[in-house]
């Protein structure tokens, strides 16, 4: 099994966060029951994210002492708290609210630069600068248990990624973003 890095882990939680949002565009025109449950779950993932970020990726960064990675951590730091604000704004107007969707689309815009800026960016030059650290033998392993811990916190019962609400019903079990086969 090829190891994977920090970087790589935290390039597969963009892919799931970028699957939300396509996820939410198919459910808001043809299942609009089914967008709280997206919802919930791409604000979880998000936070998810952002914290594996700021715990793990961002102090290695800034432990370099480079001044452009220092630069880049500060940024997307300040992003993260612009995007956490959106959140917020769309969490107390819920979905059904009629300017929630102008405030999605922003959310998606304001998200999309910033994946792209840390793919472009940040983590190029964490690569660049850290690769040894990066691809440390249990990094990327404590990154993905503690991405499991936080998904397993209370707080995100009702977003859990195993658990989205069928309309017609009951739950729908589906595969958890990020698991991988064993073998």
């Amino acid at each position: 099994m090829t190891q994977l890095s920090a970087t790589q882990v935290l390039r597969d939680n963009h892919k799931t966060i970028r699957g939300l949002f396509r996820q939410y565009e198919g459910v808001r025109r043809k299942t609009p029951e089914m967008r709280d449950g997206v919802v919930r779950e791409l604000f979880m993932m998000l936070d998810v994210h952002f914290r594996l970020e700021e715990e793990f990726l961002y102090p290695l960064v800034a432990h370099t002492g480079s001044e452009p990675g220092t630069a880049l951590t500060d940024d997307c730091e300040r992003e993260h708290a612009s995007i956490r604000a959106l959140i917020q704004g769309l969490r107390r107007r819920g979905t059904r609210d009629e300017f929630f969707d102008t405030g999605f689309t922003n959310l998606v815009t304001t998200c999309e630069e910033h994946l792209a800026r840390e793919e472009g960016e940040l983590f190029l030059l964490a690569e660049s600068e850290l690769a040894e650290a990066l691809s440390e033998d249990g990094l990327a392993e404590s990154m993905e248990n503690r991405r499991k811990a936080l998904i397993a916190a209370p707080e995100y019962r009702d977003a859990r990624p195993e658990v989205v609400q069928n309309p017609h019903g009951g739950e729908q079990m589906r595969k958890i973003p990020g698991e991988r086969k064993a073998g």
